[in-house]
């Protein structure tokens, strides 16, 4: 269970400038369950993604809105609050870099763009803490694992079947930990430039 120490709304960079993680949930209360049974995407988001990115398919075929958009929902887990789950070097630069990331650009920020789809983002609350003694990529991958552990078994049914051991939060695309890689195998490539 993470101890939070301060959560800002969307828009609004973290107060520290030490190390730590960071997580994107759809409520202000972190430990709020409460998720949305689909997702609120962003038809001009989407849109301006191909645009930004004109290589980025779907399974090797060119993308359209109507492709992406349907791959997109497979991987949103209705029941679940948690949407990211990210580690910085330092907190308040890495959450502002990720708020001014465009979709289909790898810097500042590529990690979590599939947040950038969503139509409402400055409903979204961003919450933290600094790890000044702990290697904040030990404690992203502890948050990773509870977060796969605690997938409803309605949520473990509806996922993928590719990856029905490995449910991430929506926005995270892979995960590193004990040496190993996983990355969602979620058929989308090309996806910034």
């Amino acid at each position: 269970d993470m101890t939070i120490a301060g959560s800002a709304p969307w828009g609004t960079p973290p107060p520290s400038d030490e190390r730590g993680v960071y997580v994107v949930s759809l409520h202000h209360d972190i430990r709020s369950a409460q998720g949305l049974k689909s997702p609120p995407f962003s038809d001009s988001a989407i849109a301006s993604w191909i645009d930004t990115a004109p290589e980025l398919r779907v399974d090797q075929r060119p993308a359209s809105p109507t492709t992406v958009t349907r791959r997109l929902e497979r991987y949103w887990i209705g029941d679940e609050a948690i949407l990211y789950i990210g580690k910085a070097t330092t907190l308040s630069g890495r959450v502002r870099s990720y708020y001014r990331s465009k979709i289909g650009r790898r810097s500042p920020h590529r990690g979590g763009m599939w947040l950038k789809t969503l139509a409402r983002l400055d409903d979204l609350w961003v919450h933290f803490t600094p790890t000044p003694a702990i290697d904040p990529a030990e404690i992203e991958s502890e948050l990773l694992r509870t977060f796969i552990q605690g997938i409803s078994p309605v949520s473990q049914s509806l996922y993928p079947t590719a990856d029905w051991d490995m449910p991430l939060p929506f926005a995270n695309l892979e995960w590193r930990t004990s040496g190993h890689k996983y990355v969602k195998p979620h058929g989308l490539s090309g996806q910034a430039v």
